[in-house]
């Protein structure tokens, strides 16, 4: 590798700041992109847990954002749809 001074060449240098760069932007912009499916997915939780169960069942409390959204990953991992092929022979 050529050093000048002590120092890289500037153009390597511009790569590799644009490719850091590069990586966190993409790092920030998938942080964002779970939050709002996260927000989208919870939300129809949250309003149907307000608005009808805790009418109907007593002794149930009002649930936020976050929570839903908790109960969403919950129920994923509870009943999520059997990876078994089964063939008919």
């Amino acid at each position: 590798m050529l050093k000048l001074n002590g120092e890289l060449p500037t153009r390597k240098k511009e790569k590799k700041m644009n490719t850091v760069s590069t990586v966190v932007g993409d790092l920030v912009l998938g942080i964002i992109v779970v939050y709002v499916f996260g927000l989208l997915f919870a939300l129809p939780v949250m309003w149907l847990w307000n608005g009808c169960l805790v009418d109907a069942v007593s002794g149930l409390h009002q649930i936020g954002w976050f929570q839903a959204w908790g109960i969403n990953i919950l129920f994923g991992i509870l009943f999520k749809p059997s990876s078994v092929n089964s063939q008919k022979a």
